[in-house]
C-alpha cells in the first residue's frame, strides 16, 4: 500500500517578520510495518529546512526564513 499525506500551514503576523523559525512535528513514523520511501517538503518561502530533534527529542522539520515576510 502507498499513500500520500498534504499539510497545510499559514502563519499570519501584526507587525513584519525579519527572520522567523518553524519546527513541524510531522515526520513520518517508520518501524517494521511501513518505510519511508521519498519525502518532500517545500514552503513558500523557499527557506532552507533541516531534519531535527526538538526539546523532547520528537523528530521535527525545522525551517529557518532569513528573507522578510
Amino acid at each position: 500500500m502507498q499513500y500520500s499525506i498534504e499539510y497545510h500551514a499559514e502563519n499570519t503576523y501584526e507587525f513584519p517578520i525579519h527572520e522567523a523559525y518553524w519546527q513541524f512535528l510531522i515526520e513520518p513514523l517508520e518501524g517494521p510495518g511501513q518505510r519511508l520511501l521519498e519525502m518532500n517538503f517545500t514552503n513558500s518561502a523557499d527557506a532552507p529546512w533541516e531534519h531535527s530533534r526538538n526539546a523532547f527529542d520528537f523528530k521535527v522539520i525545522r525551517v529557518r526564513c532569513r528573507t522578510p515576510l
